[in-house]
């Protein structure tokens, strides 16, 4: 261990009975990290390994212990009565200093940060993949349940393609991960040939890849949409569940996405109901939220409970938008 003089009069500087209590504090972490360096960083005594790993310091009452945020969440019941914050503690002058205690917590951070040290040298992570693709690739893995390597391998390239946001230049370094964990995409079978599924077959496939609790919730709030008006319709648009007008309409511009009624984001398990043209629907339920410029509007369910809740005003909703339609 490199020792500091800096610490040495740092410590001189106090009254000789918390002179004594600060050595022993010093010591205390010494033996508990000693490969760790000291110095004085936040103009208080520190000790390094790896980056920071705790200080101490001496006040009027107490002595202070700063062993970050994880220190003091790992060790939260045995520091439960003393006064602290986030990433400190106070042990109180009027009272045995624990030093037990700190030798644990200053143990727990060697560890803590031996480990993230260590991590850092590592080839990268399954999950390091997405930090190398841009927002909106990510996004799309996210929408189509893609959070894992294996997952990922269940997939073609081709169908990886389809997603709406993956660009070309996401393929390679998604083939890049995949060969690192000795997997590659899903083998295309040239011999079967198989009809594409129909738009129905299609929500229904995606709904059941869904964390089975969400795709409950999900499949609960597409019978309701469908069961609004025989002229909603379904398919898989923006890499979600969509519903859409089947009915006659003036002709439009299809950048306009007139037919397009309320698309699902179920981007991080969330589930929300898009309306694109939201805006123009008088909604006097509450249910439709946000004002956004585009015309966007949104509502969100929080559970199965809120979906019975809001039923009523998303039928409604449902409904007013349904009449609005230029025929």
């Amino acid at each position: 261990m490199k020792t500091s003089n800096s610490i040495d009069l740092f410590i001189a500087e106090f009254p000789k009975e918390m002179q004594a209590l600060l050595q022993k504090v010093r010591e205390t972490i010494r033996k508990a990290a000693p490969k760790a360096e000291e110095s004085i960083n936040y103009g208080i005594p520190t000790f390094k390994l790896e980056g920071n790993l705790v200080h101490f310091s001496g006040y009027k009452q107490h002595i202070g212990f700063y062993p970050g945020s994880s220190g003091i969440k790992a060790f939260e019941k045995e520091l439960s009565i003393y006064k602290g914050a986030k990433g400190s503690v106070q042990f109180p002058l009027d009272k045995p200093i624990p030093y037990a205690l700190i030798t644990k917590i200053t143990k727990f951070r060697v560890k803590e940060n031996l480990e993230k040290a260590e991590a850092k040298k590592k080839p990268k992570s399954k999950i390091d993949f997405f930090e190398s693709l841009s927002a909106p690739a990510r996004r799309a893995l996210e929408n189509n349940g893609i959070t894992t390597l294996k997952k990922l391998s269940s997939f073609s390239e081709e169908a990886i393609m389809g997603f709406h946001g993956m660009g070309k230049s996401s393929i390679p370094i998604l083939n890049t991960a995949l060969k690192a964990g000795k997997l590659g995409f899903k083998k295309k079978d040239s011999k079967v040939t198989t009809e594409k599924n129909s738009d129905s077959e299609q929500v229904t496939a995606h709904i059941k890849k869904l964390e089975p609790g969400l795709g409950k919730i999900v499949e609960t709030i597409r019978q309701i949409i469908l069961s609004t008006d025989k002229n909603i319709s379904e398919r898989i648009k923006w890499n979600n569940p969509s519903f859409y007008y089947t009915g006659e309409m003036k002709p439009f511009d299809p950048k306009e996405y007139k037919r397009e009624i309320t698309v699902f984001n179920l981007f991080k398990g969330r589930i929300m109901l898009v309306f694109p043209s939201g805006a123009k629907v008088k909604d006097t339920s509450g249910l439709l939220e946000g004002e956004y410029k585009d015309g966007r509007r949104i509502t969100v369910f929080k559970d199965m409970k809120d979906v019975k809740e809001k039923e009523k005003a998303l039928r409604s909703v449902l409904k007013k938008w349904l009449q609005l339609v230029d025929k």
